[in-house]
Parts: structure tokens; sequence; C-alpha cells
């Protein structure tokens, strides 16, 4: 796996979220399997182990890793992004360049030919350092560029086919999405060729959660949710970052659990437990445990009445209740938000009691649901 708490570098920290997120070989379907698919995905695979292994030379400076949570200034927080963005967007700039010479360009057998325009784009910034990258590409991948009079031409004398995967690949996912189909295309997701295909990133948590160690806890989660109904959809936040909502198809607005999974983290998947109609919870404390009236009380956010833009926008949907415990009283209405940078036997607890909690809106009369063997907790 490539998730560590330390890399050698930045680069390999940016190498990681792209070996991350890249999708499993293309599985052949009713025999519909090319060898231009899998070349493709060897392609963008060995360039992303090539920036994992080898990041100084593809160009890169061998920047010393760090964290966000090791940054403790603002300013050293803004040097650290910036760092990171320079070697995201030099990367970012050429697999776009590959997905708009994908479907712009015109296949010919095994080469691409475009407008030489596209290439000039892409060098336009930081020039010496993509020159680097296009010409270790070729020695190591062999993936050429010849520069002619008006045109470019595209080729790969390593995997000939390689080329006509990426027309391919490119065109589907620009047919499918326009520009947002460039994460389907970096990510190399096939299942473009559905036509009822829509993003998911889900499977990006369950290669987690398989094979680290870490995250034994998170699989007994995912897998406990499942049982119960849960489902998990997963969306792209920005270029490090992207988030993992659970919900149930019959609880509406309480989306329950986010999963952050972003590399510029130490604790790089982390969890957000979420009610959003507050309220709607506050008549099943009653009979709960004591640390999860506490734990509510804590973290539920106050009602500000009249002022309170969320109690506004609902109107008659979101009634605020009155919250009296042994620890206060408190009036709410819409948000109790806990995160946790690791999923411990303790915290795994908490959130499966705050799953009976969440299970009772969609039980006859708020019936109370049993918490499994091993789960509860006495404090």
């Amino acid at each position: 796996m490539y998730i560590k708490e330390k890399y050698d570098s930045l680069g390999q920290r940016v190498a990681a979220y792209y070996l991350m997120v890249l999708k499993p070989p293309f599985a052949p379907v009713e025999g519909a399997y090319l060898s231009c698919h899998m070349e493709i995905h060897d392609f963008l695979k060995s360039f992303y182990l090539l920036l994992y292994e080898h990041p100084e030379a593809l160009g890169f400076p061998k920047k010393q890793d760090t964290c966000m949570e090791l940054c403790f200034t603002p300013e050293a927080k803004k040097n650290y992004i910036k760092d990171l963005d320079r070697i995201y967007h030099t990367i970012n700039d050429f697999l776009r360049f590959l997905y708009r010479a994908g479907y712009l360009g015109k296949l010919f057998g095994n080469t691409l030919y475009l407008n030489r325009q596209l290439l000039e784009e892409f060098l336009r910034s930081d020039k010496r350092r993509k020159r680097i990258l296009l010409s270790m590409l070729s020695s190591s991948l062999g993936f050429d560029i010849r520069i002619m009079e008006r045109e470019v031409e595209i080729s790969n004398r390593y995997a000939p086919k390689m080329i006509e995967g990426l027309s391919i690949l490119a065109t589907l996912c620009h047919e499918h999405q326009g520009d947002k189909g460039f994460s389907d295309f970096y990510r190399c997701d096939w299942e473009v060729m559905d036509k009822g295909y829509t993003p998911n990133f889900v499977y990006v948590l369950d290669r987690l959660i398989d094979y680290d160690p870490v995250y034994c806890n998170v699989k007994r989660l995912v897998r406990y949710m499942k049982a119960l109904g849960y489902s998990f959809q997963c969306e792209q936040k920005d270029c490090f970052q992207f988030v993992v909502h659970c919900y149930h198809y019959k609880i509406k607005r309480t989306p329950l659990l986010t999963a952050i999974f972003d590399i510029r983290f130490k604790a790089m998947l982390r969890f957000s437990l979420m009610f959003v109609s507050t309220n709607r919870l506050v008549p099943f404390l009653s009979d709960a445990p004591p640390f999860i009236v506490k734990n509510f009380y804590e973290a539920s956010c106050p009602c500000r009445g009249e002022t309170c833009m969320r109690h506004v926008y609902m109107k008659g949907d979101l009634s605020p209740s009155v919250l009296k415990t042994g620890f206060g009283e408190k009036t709410i209405c819409w948000r109790l938000n806990i995160s946790y940078d690791i999923l411990n036997e303790t915290v795994l607890r908490l959130i499966i009691h705050y799953l009976a909690l969440h299970q009772r809106l969609i039980q006859p009369e708020g019936k109370a649901v049993e918490i499994p063997d091993g789960y509860s907790v006495e404090w």
C-alpha cells in the first residue's frame, strides 16, 4: 500500500494520491476486452509509480516531506500547500494534456495527431520541469512526442496500443461528462463504457481498509453498516481530498457519518459523525446510555431562534426541541458534528451506539435497537 505516516519526499506524497485513486485493471465483460484497455491502464500506473519511486528523476526537487499537523504557523501551512500544489499542477497539467489530446486528436493506427497548440499550452508554464518530465517518460515508458510544422505526433514505442486506449478512454470520459470527465480519465475508469455510469470513489475506501491493518476497525464498521442497509457515496472535493458519505435511504437529511481522506494530513482518513435534523433524535435520548446523552449534549449546536438560518430555511420541517439532561438544558434543531482522527475501539463503540439511535428513526414508534454483542459500552 502507498499510505504512510512519513514519505521520502513531497513528490512521493502526491504520487500516493494518484496510486490510491487509480481504478483496478479493467475486467473483460462479454468479450469486450481489448489490449489497448490494459495498455493505457499500465501506462498510467507506471507513470504514477515512477513519480512515487523517483520524483527527482521527473524534475521535482526532493522537498522534505511533512504534513499539515506539523505546520505550526500560518506561514508554514501556506508554504506546505504551495509546494504540494506546484508538484500537483505539473502532474495534473500533463494528465490534462493527455486527456485533451485523447479526445481532440485524430487516431491513425498507433499514432495520435493533434494541433501543436495543445502542446504549447501544456508547456506555457514551468517549461523546464515539464520538458524533463517528457524526456523521462520517453526513456522510461516509451512515450514519444514528435513536433512537426503544424501538428504533433504522439506514439508509444514500448506499448503501441496504449495510444488507442488513450483515445478511446478520453473520448468516452469527455462524451459522458465533458471537462468533469477528466477525473474519470486519470483514474482509468473504464466503467464509462456503461451508459448508466455514475462516478464513484468508494472503491478507494474499500482498497484502503482491505490492505492497511491500521483501518481494521473501519472495515468492521463498514461491514456492520452495510448489513443494516447503509450505502456509501463518494465525491472528490479537491485535488487531494475526497469525502465518503454514508446514509440510509429511508432516513432523510441525516447522513450520519462522513469519512474524509486527505493526503495532506498525517491521519489521512478522518471521520465526522453528523446528524442534520438533530431535533428528531431528542425524544430517543430518554432511555439512551448516559455517555451518549452527555456526548450528544456537548456536541449538538444550540438553536439561535429567529436568527437561526437553518431553522428559517427548513420552516415547518425543523421544529426546535429542548434537550434537558443532568448536564444542562439546550434548545437544538439542526446539527451535531464530532470529528475523530483515529477510529479506535472506544470511538467504534460510540459510533455503534449512535447507529442504534439513528436506526430508531425508521423503527415503528421509535423502538429501541439492540446493540450487537461486543459493542456495548458502560461508562
